[in-house]
């Protein structure tokens, strides 16, 4: 997960996923804020902010992307890694935990 700096001391990252896309293997693709709804099992939106960041469109966050302007993207300041690691468990381990979306996730133990 890319940190780019969003200026006044602000670290910018795109939310993408580990999906299944035409190649056959997962790999980091777009996502959207329902999506992360559903995979973080509560409001994405709500969980990254309870753990300091601002949420909005990339665009929003860093208005100098060229690219995915319009996909979730989150802001923290340099001491925000409590949203950098709520952000990659969501996209990351939580889609190979469900494997993926396809049949046959790994089960968690508790």
């Amino acid at each position: 997960m890319t940190l780019a700096d969003g200026g006044n001391g602000a670290r910018v990252a795109l939310l993408r996923t580990l999906k299944y896309g035409d190649r056959g293997y997962p790999s980091l693709a777009s996502i959207t804020w329902e999506e992360l709804n559903g995979l973080a099992g509560a409001d994405a939106a709500d969980l990254l902010i309870s753990h300091g960041a601002r949420i909005g469109a990339y665009e929003d966050l860093r208005p100098e992307a060229r690219q995915y302007r319009e996909h979730p993207a989150f802001a923290v300041s340099e001491d925000g890694l409590e949203a950098v690691f709520a952000a990659f468990a969501i996209t990351r381990v939580i889609p190979i935990m469900k494997g993926f979306g396809r049949d046959g996730g790994v089960e968690a133990l508790y």
